[in-house]
């Protein structure tokens, strides 16, 4: 999102554009963004790259705890990083960590119509599919969201706990952490419980069904 909105206000700022413009209400989850839209629009010269925005951020909410909250950010940056994939070459194949998350984890793109597939959408076997093909990859990729993740939710709850940050910050990037926690740990299961199918040993999966 932070790359977006510096990409947008670089061409803007090229062509002379009057106004940048966020079309959205405010949510805590997006208060780095509306803080970088105000940055990249109002003071484009200066407002340097992302992760130079990003320690100023982390400076104006966390005091001396912004080397911490610095990485917090980095870790769960990492959880929908974009990257390229190259699929025509198996032994180079990169996840791209921002579609996953934006185009095949969340469970509501599953409701959306689309006219090469049947409605209601096959869900969760559409997705299954979608992570069996290249698994290891794509595996490796849902592993290391659930680490960055699990990682950053535990420093912003640290840091919501020290004198002088952000509180209400921290703890609402808390929570958008575990809901990548929560995706990725979704997804795994449903794996295994593909594996066991395959297996032919269905009865572990009610229990690990209510355990998610």
């Amino acid at each position: 999102m932070m790359k977006n909105i510096s990409m947008m206000a670089e061409l803007g700022h090229r062509d002379h554009a009057e106004a940048l413009i966020a079309y959205a209400s405010y949510d805590k989850s997006y208060d780095r963004a509306f803080d970088a839209t105000a940055e990249y629009s109002w003071g484009f010269a200066d407002a340097g790259t992302n992760k130079a925005f990003d320690e100023r951020y982390a400076i104006r909410n966390f005091g001396k705890y912004a080397p911490e909250a610095e990485e917090a950010i980095r870790l769960m940056n990492l959880c929908v990083e974009e990257r390229r994939a190259d699929f025509t070459n198996p032994d180079s194949v990169v996840i791209n960590m921002f579609n996953l998350m934006t185009e095949h984890m969340g469970y509501y793109f599953y409701s959306y119509l689309q006219p090469t597939k049947p409605y209601p959408r096959n869900f969760p076997g559409e997705g299954v599919t979608y992570f069996l093909e290249y698994r290891a990859d794509k595996e490796r990729a849902l592993r290391s969201i659930q680490c960055f993740a699990e990682k950053a939710r535990q420093k912003f709850l640290q840091l919501a706990d020290k004198e002088g940050c952000n509180r209400d910050i921290a703890l609402r990037y808390a929570v958008d952490c575990e809901n990548y926690l929560c995706l990725a740990e979704d997804w795994l299961a449903l794996l295994k419980m593909h594996d066991l199918t395959q297996e032919g040993n269905i009865q572990p999966i009610a229990k690990l069904a209510r355990r998610r």
